[in-house]
């Protein structure tokens, strides 16, 4: 750790839902207050992961202690500070002694910020209590702990005078405004590290702030403000401290740091961004294949050392535009075609991937890890696939944005799912200009038809609280942008098609997908019977289901795969006629949302909505269309974002 250097950062305490504390375990144990004991379990975890990353050490090498004033101390050549308030933590870890605050503003009272005096200076002041609290009278003074600290007043966020001090005006995302301070025993430099839903930092602090915003991590980039490097390294550390929480990363890549090393090589020598993701941080599902040193393992035993010899066409895509890929993401094994009895985000390989809410909370499946992972903001961009739902629904599960083009047989290329004709890739990222800005950049635009009409597929609201009032606030919302609305049942077209959609799913694993795997199809079932059958899954039903089916050889297969291509011709000419509708249905309603894009053959649009500003978590609503309208479904999602 560099001499006279601190490193600081700030979270919210919400990233570490349901997350272990490093250290103090006995001591958080005694918290009644669950809100002082969450606050400090976040504190420690933020602490820690600093520490590992500027020290070279956990905290408990470090010596993580409290002193007789309740103070964390660590061993002697080290430092750190904590401070928590209004759903924030700040820590800061360094080689010179300092104290940091972190206040919501309040206009009508100046802000008391604590800080830690060097052993020398506290000395000459201990017993002079308004000397180390100036401004506040004997009685406020010695009624605090340390005896240490100065004033900040908010009107002008300027400090009084004490040690070498430093200030700080932060803007959270919802608007609420916090005065940040530093103080130290000299002066010192220092590194921020920000949470990208922090918008602004009024300072002289021009550091990155830890934001995967893709425009601004170009523009950085492209002024030379920033190295891909350094972005990667962050992503990585980020990975390594906080998903053992959720286990949405199943291998990471060995190669990512070298490929963020050759992006800022070409960047100095050519003077120019090698493509339009130039050094963004991505991670895809583990069963897209890469040829590289990862593993396409499918989250599953059998799979740990199959390595595919060519790149998905999603990979190629993204190679050709600069991202680096920084890892697979777990997922429901074999992409949920093992076991229905098996949760969703479980794998042999992975164990269980944990929604970003919480381990109460279900995650969704089967692409849980590239929506968790989203939502953890380990990447700008996540890469998950789906057959029939397992982008949409982890999204809608984990309050993430995702988009799933409609069907385009290229993009297919090199996934291993369960259906050559319907498994689609898809993305996922927690900010919807991320989510725009890829899609430009991956898929094939097209000739944008603005939508004129929605369909309100009122059902899938029956079982949502307060489901008549949520209808009549999206119906209203839509209608006041010109978008007249209509309720249709689209669930009930569907619904007649599911048998012949389970035939060609079942045809075309044991067809086309089996025979990329690097085993026999009597060899692979052996091996599910001796290695997956009661150890990892109760039963391995889908599988025998598929390799049973004899319907590529009886007719059925043909005749389904007929009907399902009859039924979505029908209906794209439907949807011309009435002059390119958007479907509008919450997610993970008790119908089958997924299906009637699946099933219809329509691009689709998965967005957070918050039904109340008291709601705790955001319900997912789902926008389809043909495919010509995908653009005019980001368009609708930023409207209601505004909502």
């Amino acid at each position: 750790m560099m001499e006279n250097a601190i490193f600081l950062s700030i979270r919210r305490i919400s990233d570490f839902h349901g997350c272990d504390a490093p250290v103090d375990t006995d001591y958080l144990l005694q918290f009644t207050d669950e809100r002082r004991r969450n606050e400090s379990i976040a504190a420690r975890l933020e602490l820690n992961r600093l520490a590992k990353i500027h020290a070279g050490a956990d905290l408990i090498e470090l010596g993580f202690r409290k002193n007789d004033a309740g103070k964390p101390v660590l061993r002697e050549g080290f430092h750190c500070s904590i401070s928590h308030a209004d759903g924030w933590v700040f820590v800061g870890i360094g080689a010179i002694p300092f104290g940091i605050d972190i206040e919501k503003v309040n206009q009508d009272e100046h802000l008391f910020l604590e800080h830690a005096y060097a052993k020398a200076e506290w000395e000459k002041v201990q017993h002079n209590p308004q000397e180390a609290y100036l401004g506040f009278s004997l009685k406020e003074a010695t009624a605090k702990k340390n005896g240490t600290g100065f004033l900040v007043d908010p009107a002008t966020i300027a400090p009084a005078a004490s040690d070498w001090t430093k200030t700080y005006h932060m803007t959270a995302s919802h608007g609420m405004e916090y005065v940040l301070a530093i103080c130290a025993d000299g002066e010192i430099s220092f590194e921020f590290d920000l949470p990208g839903y922090v918008n602004t930092l009024a300072s002289n602090q021009t550091d990155w702030n830890g934001s995967l915003d893709i425009p601004s991590l170009l523009s950085r980039y492209e002024s030379k403000a920033l190295d891909v490097q350094t972005v990667v390294e962050e992503c990585l550390h980020r990975i390594q401290q906080k998903d053992n929480a959720f286990r949405s990363v199943i291998h990471l890549n060995p190669e990512a740091l070298d490929a963020a090393h050759r992006l800022d090589s070409e960047l100095a020598s050519k003077g120019k961004l090698s493509g339009t993701l130039h050094g963004v941080p991505v991670l895809i599902k583990a069963n897209i294949s890469t040829n590289d040193a990862m593993p396409t393992s499918c989250g599953s035993v059998l799979l740990k050392d199959f390595h595919t010899t060519e790149d998905a066409e999603i990979v190629k895509r993204l190679k050709a535009e600069g991202a680096v890929i920084l890892g697979k993401t777990n997922l429901s094994e074999f992409c949920n075609y093992v076991s229905n009895a098996t949760e969703s985000g479980f794998s042999s390989l992975g164990g269980q991937t944990q929604s970003i809410f919480g381990k109460a909370h279900a995650v969704g499946g089967s692409s849980s890890g590239s929506a968790v992972a989203a939502a953890a903001q380990f990447c700008s961009i996540a890469i998950g696939t789906e057959t029939d739902g397992s982008v949409v629904y982890p999204a809608a599960c984990n309050g993430v944005y995702a988009f799933k083009p409609a069907q385009d047989a290229l993009l297919s290329s090199g996934i291993i799912g369960i259906s050559s004709s319907y498994d689609q890739v898809g993305l996922f990222s927690d900010s919807l200009c991320n989510l725009e800005y890829a899609k430009m950049c991956l898929f094939q635009q097209r000739k944008a038809n603005q939508a004129t009409c929605a369909w309100l597929e009122a059902a899938s609201f029956e079982e949502q609280p307060a489901a008549a009032a949520l209808v009549e606030r999206l119906t209203a919302l839509l209608e006041n942008a010109g978008i007249p609305v209509q309720t249709t049942q689209l669930s009930q077209a569907i619904e007649p098609h599911f048998t012949a959609f389970d035939i060609v799913c079942k045809t075309e694993f044991k067809r086309d997908v089996l025979p990329k795997l690097p085993l026999s199809r009597s060899a692979f079932f052996a091996e599910c019977e001796n290695q997956l059958l009661g150890t990892f899954h109760p039963d391995i039903q889908e599988i025998k289901r598929a390799l049973d089916s004899e319907h590529d050889d009886d007719g059925t297969y043909q005749a389904a795969f007929l009907q399902l291509l009859s039924f979505q011709n029908d209906w794209q000419q439907r949807f011309k006629q009435a002059q390119n509708p958007v479907v509008v249905a919450l997610t993970t309603g008790p119908s089958e949302i997924a299906s009637i894009a699946t099933l219809m053959g329509l691009a689709h649009v998965v967005m957070p909505w918050h039904t109340s500003q008291e709601s705790s978590h955001p319900i997912g609503i789902s926008l389809m269309s043909q495919a010509a309208q995908s653009d005019s479904l980001l368009h609708l999602a930023h409207l209601l974002d505004l909502s």
